[in-house]
C-alpha cells in the first residue's frame, strides 16, 4: 500500500474515532507547541564597511516555549508561555485548557506524539480533566 493511501486510511481513522465518541458540547482543538530561542538581533548594530561588527550579547541564550491550541469551530486561541517543554509544562498546559473551557464536555486534542503527551501522568491526567488526544499519523505532511 502507498504511502499516500495509508495516510489517507488513517485520518478516516481519525474522523470515524471522533463521529464515535463525539457528544454534544465536546470541543475539538488542534495543539501544538514551539520552541523561541531569543538571540541577540544581528541587524541591531553596524560598523564600517571592512570593520568588524560588534554584537553585544548577555551571555545567555534565553528561550520560551510556546504551548497553544486553537479551537475548531469558534477559532478562539489559547496560549501559555513557558520557559521549558516537559511533561509538567505540557501537564500544566491541559490545565490551563480545562480552565478555558470549564462549561465544555469533553475536549478532544488532536496533536502529534510528542513523549510529554505520550507520558502516563499526562495521560492520566488528561483523564481525569476528560480530554481526549487524538494522535496525528506519524510524517503526514499532507
Amino acid at each position: 500500500m502507498s504511502r499516500a493511501r495509508l495516510t489517507c486510511r488513517r485520518k478516516r481513522g481519525i474522523t470515524r474515532r471522533l463521529k464515535a465518541g463525539w457528544h454534544r458540547g465536546d470541543r475539538l482543538l488542534c495543539l501544538g507547541w514551539t520552541l523561541l530561542r531569543l538571540f541577540p538581533p544581528l541587524r541591531a548594530t553596524w560598523a564600517l564597511k571592512g570593520a568588524q561588527a560588534v554584537v553585544p550579547i548577555t551571555g545567555r541564550n534565553a528561550k520560551r516555549v510556546l504551548f497553544g491550541a486553537i479551537d475548531l469551530q469558534s477559532a478562539r486561541r489559547v496560549v501559555l508561555i513557558r520557559s521549558h517543554a516537559g511533561q509538567a509544562d505540557a501537564q500544566a498546559f491541559l490545565r490551563t485548557l480545562r480552565r478555558r473551557y470549564r462549561r465544555a464536555g469533553w475536549l478532544w486534542l488532536l496533536t502529534d506524539r510528542a513523549s510529554a503527551h505520550t507520558a502516563p501522568q499526562t495521560q492520566a491526567l488528561a483523564a481525569r480533566l476528560r480530554i481526549h488526544f487524538v494522535w496525528l499519523p506519524r510524517q503526514a505532511p499532507n
